[in-house]
């Protein structure tokens, strides 16, 4: 499970479609476990290895890239027979890096295939904490509900144009 690393056969930057033919669990040079994912691009069949670390600072980003992956187990052990997620259909983005002179490309992100929209009952009740910043900033009230008045428009624009919109060209 190598990246690419020949300049003329790296994978275009950008986002792709493409699938997952293989995946399972490795050990990095350092020590650390990984899951690697292997995707063939629907658009030319090229295919990339994506490298999802499992360590303190990486793993909450490693299980969001492997819940748009479309992994439902509730254990890392359930990818290493490389079946869980094989057949699934992603988007992913291909970004160049370059390291001690070599460019390679690498899976930077695994797109959501809810657009982005997820819950969190966790998430929610964090964002309570800022609950007093709507209440010290209250909505509009509605105008035609309140008796408050909309402000009348100024008899000219920044354009010199008078109440009837006209500008004196």
């Amino acid at each position: 499970m190598q990246p690419e690393t020949s300049t003329t056969s790296l994978h275009p930057e950008g986002w792709h479609e493409g699938t997952i033919v293989d995946h399972g669990i490795s050990q990095t040079g350092t020590g650390n476990p990984q899951v690697c994912l292997k995707i063939e691009s629907q658009r030319d069949g090229r295919t990339i290895w994506a490298y999802l670390p499992l360590t303190e600072k990486a793993v909450e980003y490693t299980v969001i890239k492997l819940r748009n992956a479309g992994f439902a187990g509730g254990s890392f052990a359930d990818l290493e027979d490389g079946t869980a997620l094989r057949g699934n259909v992603i988007e992913y983005k291909v970004e160049h890096e370059t390291y001690n002179g070599q460019t390679r490309a690498k899976v930077g992100w695994i797109a959501d295939p809810n657009g982005g929209m997820s819950r969190s009952p966790a998430a929610a009740a964090n964002a309570r904490r800022f609950d007093a910043a709507l209440r010290a900033n209250p909505p509009m009230a509605n105008p035609a509900t309140s008796g408050l008045h909309t402000p009348a428009a100024p008899a000219s624009d920044a354009f010199g144009g008078d109440e009837t919109g006209e500008v004196p060209f």
